[in-house]
């Protein structure tokens, strides 16, 4: 692809690279949607964007399911083992006075927690790993979202606002000696606005990109060291022509896209024979990002000006794009395989034994040899029937016995091997995607297998399971580290962050001032992994047994810890730590000038004030002598 002599792109070489992507990722795209439908329906030899096997829980009259799906709860398994749960960060920084940047750590730390949950992306993050595993590939962009809308203020805002303001000015007045008139109040009356800005949106965002859509440069090795990249997006018209940053001339001339509708009513919109149908409604664009320059350009692939072009909105300097990889032949490609390309040829061999095994059941039936002269159609009405205990009248001809008109038709049953053939088939599956039996659920295997060597199993199995998750965390901190930086750049005015405390959830008052620094972000090692039900129930009781006790004796508050056992076992800390109530403290006798009525002044005295008397050397206490009597 040419570039001119500033070396940018001009907007004929990024139509151009875009077209070179599309021409050298359709056969790509075919192989992929190919593994989707392998991975949805089971085993499709044809490309179909829609199979009634997907659309009906049950087989369509007159046929049967020609596909038997053992992809699907594997690679369900998986994708749920590595992204289950929210990510936890370690922010730490990188430099700059101690003090601060230790305390700006710990708030950014915070405000990535909030905004990763207020904008739910682990269920974003789920949708990449699905890509990630069935793919290879799974995209996700980051950006900051802003959005106002106009709305109309109550009478009671307006009148308060209208009369501060004429009190403002009737102060004036007094202090200059000029009065007030008429005309003057009526301008301040005028003056107050009757509608308010309000803002609906303001906050970071990852949301998910199919493979499909993304354009890089054919010799890109990774996502953060690419020349430029490429999102498709489908955009409805009327959002193109009220975006204002748009090019007037540019959006007069956008063409709609007609890819999305079926040829009768593009045929019926050609001859004017109906309205504008909805499918007309939205067109394709695609955004350039041209990281060397660190551009925007948004523009058709045919169009003859750019609908946008400019600086890139966001000052960090990686592309607003995060790749989830899989597998990959090298370092060369920045194009990975899925875990579905290796099992492929494992599932149509098993739908291929399966369909053999259904049509030998299907001819299980007893089929018959008759002799013409005698077959009616009560005969084969009868001979069909599966009603037991009939009796069939039967006219023979002379000299023609029963064994001449009737006899059966031996057939061989299904060999044994295509039943031993599907296990194997099955064994293999779980061992090219490292599933275990304990992981599937088999109960009978977890009764021959020691308490050990199943522990040394489920190690092993975590093992595999560790690039999985080594790239979903990846994933996650590349995109925690774009999000704060956006943070840095637009959280500009004073928001209220939710920070949950070992006592009670708190708001904490947040600007950019508060998680300005340059920092590095982690994720904790396997934070986002599931954990099995039994082995969180057993770490709470460990924790009650051993590290609650330690914490009493070493005088830290055990409270935390215990709140925290409950909850792994299954138990709400809240309905079980419920403090008494204390009880009535009891009422003091009244007191005169020499004590109660009993006249012992020490009445209602305590210990220590006694012992302060004493000490005085005051007269010596009724019965405090040796032998007296209280």
């Amino acid at each position: 692809m040419a570039k001119n002599y500033e070396g940018t792109y001009t907007l004929k070489d990024k139509q151009a690279a875009i077209r070179d992507g599309l021409r050298r990722m359709e056969p790509v795209h075919v192989h992929w949607r190919m593994l989707e439908s392998l991975y949805r329906t089971g085993a499709q030899r044809e490309l179909t964007m829609l199979d009634l096997n997907r659309i009906l829980p049950f087989p369509v009259p007159g046929s049967f399911l020609r596909t038997v799906n053992m992809v699907l709860p594997h690679l369900t398994m998986i994708i749920n083992s590595v992204v289950q749960r929210d990510p936890k960060f370690v922010v730490t920084p990188m430099g700059g006075d101690i003090t601060v940047v230790e305390r700006n750590a710990k708030i950014a730390n915070s405000v990535l927690d909030y905004f990763w949950k207020r904008s739910d992306s682990t269920a974003t993050l789920r949708d990449m790993t699905q890509d990630m595993v069935i793919l290879g590939n799974g995209f996700g962009k980051t950006g900051w979202s802003y959005s106002e809308a106009t709305v109309d203020r109550t009478a009671e805002n307006i009148t308060l606002e209208a009369t501060d303001l004429i009190a403002a000015a009737q102060e004036v007045a007094l202090e200059t000696g000029v009065p007030l008139d008429e005309g003057t109040v009526q301008e301040i009356v005028d003056s107050v606005a009757i509608t308010q800005q309000l803002v609906e949106l303001d906050e970071p965002y990852l949301e998910y990109v199919s493979p499909y859509d993304v354009f890089l440069p054919a010799n890109s090795r990774r996502m953060n060291n690419a020349r430029w990249v490429a999102q498709r997006l489908r955009v409805p018209l009327d959002e193109l022509r009220s975006n204002t940053n748009f090019n007037k001339a540019a959006v007069e001339n956008i063409t709609a896209d007609t890819s999305y509708t079926d040829p009768s009513t593009y045929q019926n919109y050609e001859q004017q024979e109906e309205a504008l149908p909805e499918a007309f409604t939205h067109a394709t664009v695609y955004e350039f990002y041209d990281m060397k320059s660190r551009t925007l350009c948004v523009f058709q692939i045919d169009g003859a000006e750019a609908l946008y072009e400019g600086p890139i909105p966001y000052d960090h300097r990686y592309p607003p794009f995060v790749h989830m990889r899989n597998f990959s032949d090298g370092g060369n490609s920045i194009w990975a395989f899925g875990d579905l390309e290796n099992i492929a040829g494992v599932q149509l061999m098993i739908n291929e034994i399966m369909h053999a095994e259904l049509n030998d059941l299907k001819r299980v039936g007893n089929k018959y040899f008759v002799n013409k002269k005698v077959l009616t159609p009560e005969l084969t009405k009868a001979l069909m029937d599966n009603k037991p205990d009939q009796v069939i009248p039967l006219d023979l001809p002379n000299n023609v016995s029963m064994n001449e008109v009737l006899t059966p038709v031996q057939r061989l049953a299904t060999p044994a091997d295509n039943y031993v053939m599907e296990g194997k088939l099955q064994d293999y599956m779980q061992r090219i995607l490292g599933i275990t039996d304990f992981q599937m659920g088999n109960i009978g295997a977890a009764n021959r297998v020691p308490g050990t060597a199943a522990a040394a199993v489920e190690g092993a199995a975590t093992t595999r399971a560790l690039d999985k998750l080594s790239n979903v965390e990846k994933a996650c901190r590349e995109v925690a580290t774009r999000m704060l930086a956006l943070c840095q750049q637009f959280l500009d005015n004073s928001r209220a962050i939710r920070i949950a405390g070992p006592e009670a959830a708190l708001w904490l008052q947040v600007t950019e001032a508060d998680i300005e620094g340059e920092f590095t972000i982690e994720v904790e090692g396997g934070s986002t992994s599931a954990i099995n039900p039994a082995t969180r129930a057993r770490q709470g009781v460990e924790m009650i047994q051993n590290i609650i006790p330690t914490l009493t004796n070493l005088g830290y508050n055990p409270e935390p810890a215990l709140r925290q056992a409950l909850s792994y076992m299954g138990l709400n800390p809240d309905n079980i730590l419920v403090r008494p109530e204390p009880a009535p403290m009891p009422e003091m006798a009244p007191t005169g000038p020499t004590g109660p009525e009993t006249g012992m002044p020490e009445a209602g005295m305590t210990p220590d004030i006694l012992s302060q008397l004493q000490d005085l050397g005051g007269t010596p206490m009724p019965g405090a002598q040796d032998g007296g009597l209280l």
